[in-house]
């Protein structure tokens, strides 16, 4: 349950446009910089235990265009965004969450988190001269599901 290790709080938690959470930093830096350091090698022993530990379906992108199809078995989808390897200042690409009347920018930093649900809608809008954004499209269990629920309300 990767619940008990994210940093997410309900300060991270927002009901406008639309129902999101958005944590700058979504879990210990050690973790993230040994998964980073295996971005290309999801048979690494980092990525394995990463993702049975905490019970995820994942897929990685290597770079964020448009919105992935989620899987719509899941209530929740994670897009946890990572740093590209030749970039010391990068300019984040940005995703507008949108709703009838409201919309509201979300930046791409590498370790930060957005959990949406699956049937959320968002737009993506790259930067110019920007570089790949990788990615890491995540599903969480049904007790995280719960957790997420109950941060949402």
């Amino acid at each position: 349950m990767i619940y008990q290790k994210w940093h997410v709080t309900k300060k991270d938690c927002y009901k406008i446009p639309i129902r999101h959470i958005h944590c700058a930093n979504f879990i210990s830096l050690k973790t993230y910089e040994n998964l980073y350091e295996q971005w290309n090698n999801f048979e690494h022993t980092h990525w394995k235990k990463f993702v049975s530990e905490h019970n995820l379906k994942i897929t990685l992108h290597n770079n964020l265009t448009e919105q992935p199809l989620t899987i719509k078995d899941f209530p929740y989808v994670g897009y946890w965004f990572f740093k590209q390897r030749t970039d010391f200042k990068r300019r984040d690409n940005v995703i507008n969450l949108r709703n009838i009347n409201e919309d509201k920018i979300i930046s791409t930093q590498a370790n930060a988190v957005l959990i949406l649900e699956t049937d959320a809608n968002m737009i993506i809008r790259p930067r110019p001269g920007i570089m790949t954004i990788p990615f890491c499209e995540l599903y969480f269990d049904d007790i995280t599901n719960e957790k997420i629920k109950l941060l949402l309300n």
